[in-house]
């Protein structure tokens, strides 16, 4: 009885079925409860312990002692359950600001801002987007497709870093008097949609930068008003999360940019107003600890991220928010930043930007600069002065590019990083002819798993560019409101089917999907024969071999003045093949269909079919196959404009169908193909040149 007693009292004090907030404690009746338990409870017992309780004088004495045990181990557990959550911040500074930066480096950064030519310039155009956000309305209230108030979160943050940056270095009482405009009309809104995490996570994140940032120009009202706004919105959605207790709490156990996200901003949330609730803020820290690592494994083993360098950012801004915040606010990251492949994640992210400095596309991502404040951070965590270089020439002036800016670390006594890259796990490789020269060739190469995150049947598919151009592109995502966009009609849309990639197509009909969805393929690089060549292959079988496909490899040579691409195929009977690439230039193809020049402008690149001997290049309009899906709503492909959809995240309004405008034959998108028929083994071999 004894036994079953203390296994009784350890049970439950080790499933607490309250929030985690609050903590159940032995309370009186639980006294009552089990001391009439321990009283009366036969069944279970053994003949020397009715006896002892039951039979013996001192029973009653027995029973007592037995529940004053029972009540001094039940009270030391919950002592050490407390302990074990309010440890978490024990460290915590218990002054303001504490959340990224702390007086001294505000203080350093005003001194920089008078002393060091580029943060003076980089603080005067804070200056003017701080005057730009004077002149707008205030955020407000607004959930334009139904789903997402992801826009006004965004436009918070932005406005937070960039007014608290400037109070914390002017003191201007009119930036903080529009920061608090802009935090309290935050605060009032009814929620923080927390049904769509992300909206709930970054505006925690940007109310807990106020509340931190400003701390000392708020009264004490307005920092109650903050303080509860941060608890009731964000913290308490947060807990409800963690707890398992809201299906919009998916997210703890995701491995994708949204763990991040979400558990960024809960950190920052939590360490913001730590003194004035430790147990909850210790809860929230304890368990966004134990998330993080979920998503921060996939940058292992060499810091590719399998969601593509656009995702790349949206994650790092928030993983880097969440170290950086506990570092500052408690001297320690419990070991995050030691995950492996996080110290080498900038590498991958520099080595998907292209000659041009536009990023490598893959993943539902639009084409952008290759530039992020991150990239300060990271390189000061890791004492990377080539990687401060990179954003030191490609970054924009902004209140995180200030904060992290460290003159020291800038130097152009550093090497050039390879020309040849390959990130194990994604599986994606970049190759390149030269650093820092725009006219330079460059290729980037995705294989890897399909079926993941933000995917798209791209296997096998690669960008191309030269001469300050990109020739070959990725189209990337189409319109995130489409029907079933991330479910079951993901695949039936153009611009996530392999048709729409750089790619192959084999045996079209055969079977839908037109790559298996679930399809592994990983990439091998090397050095080629002569000094500068890179070559890049890939076992794509994986992703044909329900298609009919015995055999299919892709082998891709990057020299000094070509890139040639050879395809070798094997199928298990006469079958068909397509072979696609898309591009923005005017295609003018040569009388015997060997040969094409793509034009850009002035620019001239030329497409050179070597084999097979009796196929011809063609040229065809961005669509579907005959026989393929054809969604109604779907991008055309044409230079068309999405209709009714808000400027900064193409979202359509409530009741609208995604409408694509007039088409613009200028910027129309072609694709050159070649059509193999009555197949069963061939080689393709095309050489793309400059001119």
């Amino acid at each position: 009885m004894m036994r079953l007693a203390c296994n009784f009292i350890f049970f439950n004090a080790q499933h607490p079925t309250s929030s985690a907030q609050h903590p159940r404690k032995f309370s009186p009746t639980w006294a009552l409860v089990v001391g009439r338990w321990l009283l009366d409870v036969r069944f279970d017992s053994s003949p020397v312990t009715n006896s002892l309780l039951h039979g013996h004088p001192c029973g009653w004495l027995v029973t007592l002692l037995l529940f004053t045990i029972m009540i001094t181990i039940h009270g030391k557990v919950n002592a050490m359950q407390e302990s074990s959550q309010t440890n978490m911040l024990r460290t915590l500074n218990p002054v303001h600001p504490r959340l990224l930066a702390d007086a001294a480096r505000f203080e350093r950064i005003r001194e920089l801002v008078q002393s060091d030519p580029r943060a003076k310039a980089w603080f005067a155009s804070i200056i003017k987007q701080s005057d730009k956000i004077m002149g707008e309305p205030v955020v407000a209230y607004d959930i334009p497709d139904g789903k997402r108030l992801l826009a006004v979160s965004r436009r918070l943050v932005d406005r937070v870093y960039t007014l608290g940056m400037v109070w914390q270095v002017t003191s201007e009482p009119k930036v903080l008097e529009r920061a608090w405009l802009e935090l309290s009309a935050a605060a009032a809104f009814p929620d923080w949609n927390p049904s769509h995490f992300l909206d709930t996570a970054e505006m925690t994140a940007g109310m807990a930068i106020g509340y931190d940032w400003l701390y000392h120009g708020l009264s004490a009202e307005q920092r109650q008003t903050l303080r509860v706004a941060i608890i009731k919105h964000g913290l308490e959605p947060g807990m409800l999360s963690y707890d398992g207790k809201e299906p919009y709490g998916w997210w703890v156990r995701a491995h994708n940019n949204w763990n991040q996200v979400c558990n960024g901003g809960m950190i920052a949330g939590a360490l913001a107003i730590a003194e004035e609730e430790p147990e909850l803020a210790a809860t929230v820290v304890r368990n966004a600890v134990e998330s993080l690592p979920l998503a921060m494994r996939n940058f292992g083993p060499d810091g590719g991220w399998f969601e593509g360098p656009g995702y790349w950012g949206y994650a790092m801004m928030y993983n880097a928010l969440a170290i950086a915040c506990l570092d500052s606010a408690l001297g320690t990251d419990f070991g995050l930043s030691r995950i492996e492949g996080f110290d080498r994640a900038a590498d991958f992210f520099i080595q998907m930007a292209g000659a041009t400095g536009k990023s490598f596309n893959y993943a539902d991502a639009k084409v952008s600069d290759v530039q992020h404040s991150s990239l300060f951070w990271l390189a000061n965590k890791f004492n990377r002065p080539d990687w401060a270089n990179y954003q030191s020439r490609h970054g924009r002036p902004n209140a995180e590019a200030l904060l992290w800016y460290k003159p020291a670390l800038i130097t152009n006594a550093v090497a050039d990083p390879p020309g040849l890259s390959h990130f194990r796990g994604v599986e994606v490789a970049s190759a390149r002819t030269r650093w820092n020269d725009n006219q330079a060739l460059f290729i980037g190469v995705k294989a890897g798993r399909n079926g993941v995150s933000h995917d798209n049947l791209d296997l096998g598919s690669f960008i191309l560019e030269a001469l300050g151009e990109r020739w070959i592109i990725d189209l990337g995502p189409d319109d995130y409101n489409l029907p079933a966009y991330f479910g079951q009609n993901r695949y039936t849309y153009y611009r996530m089917r392999a048709e729409g990639h750089n790619t192959l197509v084999v045996n079209p009909g055969r079977s839908q999907p037109d790559q298996d969805p679930k399809a592994m393929c990983t990439l091998i690089t090397r050095d080629g024969k002569k000094d500068g060549e890179s070559v890049i292959t890939t076992d794509l079988t994986p992703a044909y071999a329900g298609h009919g496909a015995k055999h299919v490899q892709r082998t891709f040579l990057l020299a000094d003045n070509a890139l040639e691409l050879t395809d070798a195929l094997e199928l298990d009977g006469a079958g068909e093949a397509w072979w696609f690439f898309h591009t923005p230039a005017a295609v003018t193809l040569a009388e015997d269909g060997r040969s094409a020049v793509l034009a850009i402008g002035e620019k001239r690149l030329r497409v050179r079919l070597e084999s097979p001997n009796a196929t011809k290049l063609a040229v065809m309009d961005a669509r579907p196959l005959p026989g393929s899906p054809d969604p109604e709503g779907q991008n055309p492909n044409n230079g068309a404009k999405l209709l009714n959809a808000s400027r900064e995240f193409h979202i359509v309004k409530v009741g609208d169908t995604p409408r694509w405008g007039e088409p613009d034959p200028g910027k129309a998108i072609r694709k050159l193909a070649i059509h193999l028929t009555g197949l069963t083994t061939t080689t393709v071999h095309v050489v793309f040149s400059p001119l």
